[in-house]
């Protein structure tokens, strides 16, 4: 298999489309870095879109080797398609890393006053879920990809499965932030008005195992958890600067010293995000040596 990733790297280095990837990965970085150090309160929108930009990569060059026949002759060659759908997966989480972690370095220079004020063992913790984040949605888009032969075919529901991912990290956000009542608006006569909280059965809220299930398939989407990630951030620095008020229990573990450090939930997502890759991997793997290549 070290043929096949030389191979990979070297074409890799040639590929115009992944350089693109870096750098609009980057530069949408750089804007999220940019809110952060001026607002403190801001959008995870620029995180959010990243997966779909190198979905675009991960189809165009899964997608191009099938085209070209060049899958197809590296089995001639005695290649085993094991090692070929490995090596595929190394070389695109790879060149999706590199295109995250540039922006990252820039992410932490620009707002180094805030970053040095975390512990390490979250910083750490924080640093190594969200490159694992997009190792998982990596690994499901070559998946996807490699059981589709053609090249645009490919290119179209890979992507779809990226805005798929998103729609349902938003869905999901937004049922469970439902309240379970309503405050209800009351209007007297003086022409005042009188808020009663509470008093009215939210139908929107998802309760019972809907809501469950909900929780879980948040957990696990990883668009949905990159979502997260800026958000926590955001919060994380509002609570930093202390330009609002609001509930620290959670940033307590962030900048106080304690020796637990969010560890349940972060290993918990560790597991979810191996997870899915494991699934995703042994499924595309297996599909693929089923697969009829022409």
């Amino acid at each position: 298999m070290s043929k096949l990733l030389r191979a990979n790297f070297c074409r890799l280095s040639k590929d115009v489309l992944f350089y693109i990837v870096v750098l609009v990965n980057t530069v949408l970085t750089i804007l999220f870095a940019n809110d952060l150090y001026r607002h403190g309160n801001v959008e995870s929108f620029y995180l959010t879109i990243q997966p779909i930009i190198y979905s675009v990569f991960v189809a165009f060059y899964v997608g191009k080797e099938y085209g070209n026949g060049t899958i197809r002759n590296k089995l001639v060659c005695g290649h085993t398609r094991s090692s070929l759908y490995l090596s595929y997966l190394i070389t695109c989480i790879a060149a999706t890393l590199i295109s995250i972690i540039p922006g990252i370095i820039i992410l932490c220079i620009w707002n180094i006053k805030f970053f040095s004020a975390i512990k390490l063992s979250v910083a750490i913790l924080i640093l190594l879920g969200y490159l694992l984040l997009h190792c998982a949605c990596c690994a499901l888009f070559v998946a996807v990809g490699f059981i589709i032969p053609s090249k645009a075919v490919c290119v179209v529901v890979v992507i779809l499965v990226a805005f798929m991912m998103i729609f349902l990290s938003e869905y999901s956000t937004e049922a469970l932030s439902e309240s379970k009542t309503l405050s209800e608006v009351v209007f007297n006569a003086d022409g005042t008005q009188t808020i009663i909280k509470g008093e009215k059965e939210n139908p929107d809220y998802v309760d019972g195992l809907a809501r469950t299930v909900l929780y879980r398939a948040q957990e696990f989407i990883p668009s949905a958890q990159v979502a997260e990630y800026g958000n926590l951030l955001s919060i994380w620095r509002v609570a930093w600067e202390g330009t609002q008020t609001i509930d620290t229990t959670d940033c307590d573990m962030v900048f106080k010293d304690s020796n637990t450090v969010m560890q349940d939930i972060q290993y918990r997502f560790f597991l979810n995000q191996m997870a899915l890759i494991i699934i995703s991997t042994l499924g595309g793997c297996l599909l693929f040596r089923r697969k009829n290549l022409k």
